[in-house]
């Protein structure tokens, strides 16, 4: 492997959880809000904005992070790691990965050990 340290997003990327996220999502902006959010704008404030807290030491030049929204390949940038964006958390599009400056991107898990 290219990158002995690989840090992994946990929601929509490990876990399924794209369609739970959503649906709390429009509970919330129901039950709060009272109010009806169209779903592209609820999932384009899925996984952000990032809190990019970061020191060298917590940097290191030989990982990538993996994530399935435009904000986890905003943190893998930030801390100067590759970052790979994934689409199979079906929430943000792999365009809005390749914005986001995602230096590749994947469609499936068994991808990753091609660019890892």
């Amino acid at each position: 492997m290219r990158y002995p340290t690989v840090l992994f997003d946990l929601d929509g990327t490990l876990v399924d959880s794209g369609s739970m996220i959503l649906a709390s999502f429009r509970h919330a902006t129901r039950t709060v809000l009272a109010r009806e959010i169209p779903d592209e704008e609820l999932v384009a404030a899925v996984g952000g904005p990032p809190s990019t807290t970061r020191c060298a030491s917590s940097t290191p030049a030989e990982a990538a992070f993996v994530g399935d929204s435009p904000f986890d390949v905003g943190a893998g940038k930030a801390a100067g790691v590759y970052s790979v964006g994934v689409t199979w958390g079906r929430l943000h599009s792999e365009e809005r990965l390749r914005q986001a400056g995602a230096d590749t991107i994947v469609h499936a898990p068994s991808e990753l050990l091609d660019v890892l």
